[in-house]
């Protein structure tokens, strides 16, 4: 099972604070040291400092239509 929250996050989606939590259970596997496991995510994405990102280009080259 795994929760997460976004937090900080503009309209042009630059920064954005991220934290989650999973928790697991182990249902084959039972010689495992212990049967749960949790674990918690932090994570922060900041804006690029380089410029503007780069336009996607788009090509027919890879396209593939089915006749």
């Amino acid at each position: 099972m795994y929760v997460g929250f976004n937090f900080l996050k503009n309209k042009k989606g630059e920064d954005a604070l991220r934290l989650g939590y999973s928790f697991d259970f182990v249902t084959s596997g039972l010689s495992a040291k212990k049967r749960t496991s949790h674990e918690i995510m932090l994570s922060y994405m900041m804006a690029s400092l380089i410029g503007p990102p780069k336009p996607k280009v788009r090509t027919p080259r890879y396209r593939h239509d089915e006749n």
